[in-house]
């Protein structure tokens, strides 16, 4: 009788154990109230499905900083960032050891590339200073760049209007 208890509950703490262990490949299917119509970031998405579209938008893409509760900007995509004194040059390090859903590393070159888009918005423009660090250049003194650059990194040739990004997107998120 004791030796069924010890095993019952032994099957039951291995059941557990084998529930709560994360599982990597497959597909990840996400229910949401709203419709969401495009997983596109550039896309202005109003209305109901906005945070639909928003919350599943950052499992697939990654911003080079996030905003803590405080609205304090915190690293995320870049470990560090400095500007110089009139806040018109700004300079992000990029994270060693990102990928891409589809393998490929996140450089300076495809994370500049992939910001450009939505930076133009701002008066400002990203390039690439060496392999590692994206240098972004404003017309006007910025001081709260840092706040505003919210975009996403979405792949490694930012074109959104593509094929290739409706079917399948492209990004450094942790459901990539």
């Amino acid at each position: 009788m004791l030796f069924r208890s010890v095993a019952a509950s032994l099957a039951l703490a291995l059941a557990a154990t084998a529930a709560t262990r994360p599982r990597y490949g497959g597909v990840l299917r996400i229910e949401t109230a709203e419709a969401i119509k495009s997983l596109d970031p550039l896309v202005a998405v109003a209305g109901r499905d906005a945070m639909a579209s928003r919350h599943v938008q950052s499992l697939l893409f990654e911003t080079l900083i996030v905003l803590n509760e405080h609205a304090v900007p915190q690293p995320n995509l870049a470990t560090s960032w400095q500007h110089d004194a009139s806040f018109r040059r700004w300079e992000f390090r990029i994270r060693p050891g990102v990928r891409f859903s589809d393998g490929a590393a996140l450089n300076a070159a495809n994370a500049a590339e992939s910001l450009q888009p939505s930076m133009a918005g701002i008066g400002c423009n990203a390039q690439a200073a060496g392999t590692d660090v994206v240098v972004a250049e404003c017309k006007a003194a910025t001081p709260d760049f840092k706040s505003r650059i919210q975009a996403k990194l979405t792949g490694r040739n930012g074109n959104f209007q593509s094929h290739e990004f409706r079917r399948q997107a492209n990004g450094t998120g942790r459901e990539r």
